[in-house]
């Protein structure tokens, strides 16, 4: 047998290999965090298909027929495990009823497999030419279930993307933001693929024509598998099932409150007036506060106004202002709090923070 290699297939084998060891670094993983193993599931579908043609490129479906017969693809299963991944590491995991209902089409697709690859092996051409529908399904089976599965992807992309949006600017979500963004690019690029290959050659297009869409999808699928190997348990935003995604949605009502309309700079801020704008009862207000932010609520306040001071006495600007006017300007009430909340925040006096920024810029 003459073997067909070159540069561009073992890119893509170094690729599919290096996805199937993160794979199962992620299974492993999944013993402490089982939203790994949905992941790791994504990325064995991935890595499958890519071996799926490389069985054609490297000349191995020539050389034995009976290769297509081998189970490969499973396209449905790609979008349900990755929504499941973002679902869990979200701390609002599926329960056994859902989680057996988004992985329903992955075993249907299964028995579509069996049922095409049956009929074709054992060359049931009596039983086709009787069957319209059977005949129609083994002739389109892949064209079919690719669409399919671009479609599906395309559904479970915006469900995880609309699950992650109310947590989007918070800073432990960012690994789950690049795998979000990386299984865009993965629908992104193959959609093109599918759609010319199914229509126009019905997945006959030898695969040294599209060399560059399998080094992108075995490079993302490592990508994939990267990421998900760097994240760390309990790295991510909450995985206690005690934190749903309703606290999170009101805990990002109280910082949008406070970031975007500057609710802190009030110097005589109450929990209860936030409460009531927020319509929640003030115990609910710190149990947010407490659970989410591992902090108080007064603490909370005075963090922004801190925070807000530092920016004021960085610039230059303010300079010709006295410290406890722009403390005034912060929310802060009293030169005696401002002094004792700043230095317990920052470890230097507001004076001392100036007099330092201040040399920092000359």
């Amino acid at each position: 047998m003459d073997l067909h290699i070159n540069l561009f297939n073992i890119l893509i084998l170094f690729g599919m290999l290096q996805s199937f060891v993160f794979a199962g670094i992620l299974f492993m993983k999944s013993k402490f965090t089982e939203a790994h193993k949905h992941l790791a599931i994504t990325i064995i579908i991935l890595a499958l298909y890519l071996g799926w043609v490389l069985k054609y490129d490297f000349g191995f479906q020539h050389a034995e027929p009976r290769l297509q017969h081998l189970p490969l693809v499973f396209l449905w299963g790609i979008g349900p495990s990755f929504y499941a991944y973002i679902r869990h590491q979200l701390g609002d995991a599926f329960n056994n009823r859902e989680l057996k209902r988004h992985y329903f089409p992955l075993l249907l697709e299964f028995v579509l497999f069996i049922l095409v690859n049956s009929l074709t092996f054992f060359e049931m051409q009596a039983l086709l030419e009787k069957n319209a529908f059977l005949n129609f399904l083994c002739w389109n089976y892949f064209s079919i279930d690719h669409l399919l599965g671009m479609v599906s992807m395309f559904f479970y992309f915006v469900l995880s993307w609309k699950v992650l949006k109310p947590f989007w600017k918070h800073e432990r979500a960012i690994p789950l933001k690049r795998l979000l963004v990386a299984f865009g690019l993965i629908w992104l690029i193959w959609v093109p693929y599918t759609l010319y290959d199914a229509i126009l050659f019905s997945f006959n297009f030898p695969p040294s024509e599209f060399y560059l869409f399998y080094i992108l999808l075995a490079g993302l699928t490592y990508t994939l598998g990267l990421i998900g190997f760097q994240v760390k348990k309990n790295q991510l935003i909450k995985t206690s099932n005690s934190w749903k995604l309703e606290d999170q949605r009101q805990l990002n009502q109280l910082i949008n409150l406070l970031e975007k309309e500057k609710w802190y700079l009030k110097p005589d801020l109450t929990k209860q007036e936030v409460s009531l704008q927020l319509a929640l009862h003030p115990n609910r207000l710190s149990y947010l506060v407490n659970k989410g932010l591992n902090c108080g609520f007064r603490d909370l306040l005075n963090q922004y106004r801190v925070n807000h001071l530092k920016k004021k006495l960085s610039n230059s600007e303010n300079f010709r202002f006295t410290i406890l006017s722009l403390g005034y300007e912060c929310g802060f009430n009293s030169k005696a709090s401002l002094n004792r909340i700043f230095k317990n925040h920052v470890g230097l006096t507001p004076q001392e923070y100036r007099k330092k920024t201040t040399q920092n810029a000359f």
